[in-house]
């Protein structure tokens, strides 16, 4: 083992966490693409909302990549990776779930309750796993 290794060893963080702002922003897009598919009825609008977010989520990643040098490009089979899909799909489901459910009953209120849901899934689902992963080389 070189000195430099050395050195770089002792830099490595203990606990790594993202950025403050990475996971309120995440939640803020999954809740604002979650009351956009619930109180909008045309496809024209859900298509735009979800091209919106998607660009959004490439300049929030490349912000994040930034701000830590933590890629989160591509997809390589990581824990990280299978709870983020995870997560998109619960979230996917709750959408459409409550649209149907605002479908039949007509409750518009119901997707409020549900972007808090997303919201805080976000915040919390990103915390755990900032705990959970030690290093930022394990999320790659």
């Amino acid at each position: 083992m070189s000195v430099e290794t050395a050195e770089t060893d002792r830099k490595a963080p203990a606990h790594f966490r993202s950025p403050w702002w990475y996971h309120p922003s995440v939640g803020l897009l999954g809740a604002g693409l979650v009351l956009v598919l619930c109180l909008t009825g045309s496809g024209v609008a859900t298509s735009l909302a979800v091209i919106v977010v998607c660009t959004l989520n490439l300049v929030l990643s490349a912000a994040y990549e930034r701000a830590t040098g933590v890629s989160l490009r591509g997809f390589q089979l990581s824990l990280r990776s299978l709870v983020s899909f995870a997560f998109a799909v619960v979230i996917i489901a709750l959408a459409f779930g409550t649209r149907l459910l605002i479908d039949q009953s007509g409750a518009l209120w119901l997707s409020a309750p549900v972007s808090l849901a997303v919201f805080a899934g976000s915040l919390a689902c990103g915390r755990l796993l900032d705990r959970f992963q030690s290093v930022p080389e394990a999320w790659n």
